[in-house]
């Protein structure tokens, strides 16, 4: 879930820049590894500071009797 949550946010922030400046059409790479590298860092950070919480398997594992 995390995989498509990043390329989502991604996706949206590169098509807001991409509207946003003339600058993103005549670098179109440079920009997508700006905004991804942005989105990766962010969420990074957002993970460790907030980690997932994993509940523990109840006995008998996922359900199988």
């Amino acid at each position: 879930m995390r995989i498509v949550r990043l390329a989502g946010i991604t996706a949206v922030l590169f098509s807001l820049l991409w509207w946003a400046s003339q600058w993103t059409h005549r670098h179109l790479g440079t920009g997508l590894i700006i905004t991804a590298g942005t989105v990766g860092l962010v969420d990074e950070y957002l993970m460790r500071l907030f980690p997932a919480q994993i509940e523990p398997a109840g006995p008998g594992g996922l359900g199988v009797r």
